[in-house]
């Protein structure tokens, strides 16, 4: 019951190159050998919504170039405040450590 593991398979399924991580391995092999694992099209995902796509656009739509140039544009904005923002209060800071002496 609590150590024993079954026997790995006598032939294993035979990973690419890039995927020759131990645990990965484990479970190919427990696969039966019958088994043909469908191979999935070379694709791209969509860098808004996360959608598989199959050319080499970065977006699937222009919905989702919009989207991502929207947020962007607000993430800029929020970094120039936090900047500006970061210098107004060291410069008031410096300010009243002058002022005290």
């Amino acid at each position: 019951m609590g150590g024993q593991r079954a026997p790995a398979r006598e032939s294993p399924i035979e990973l690419p190159k890039k995927s020759r991580n131990p645990s990965r391995q484990a479970l190919y092999t427990s696969l039966p050998c019958d088994i043909v694992v469908e191979r999935i099209p070379q694709h791209r995902h969509c860098n808004e919504c996360g959608k598989a796509i199959i050319s080499t656009e970065k977006y699937c739509s222009d919905e989702c170039r919009q989207k991502r140039d929207t947020r962007l544009k607000q993430r800029k904005r929020q970094l120039l405040l936090l900047y500006f923002g970061s210098f107004v209060a060291f410069v008031i800071l410096v300010v009243i450590s002058f002022v005290r002496f």
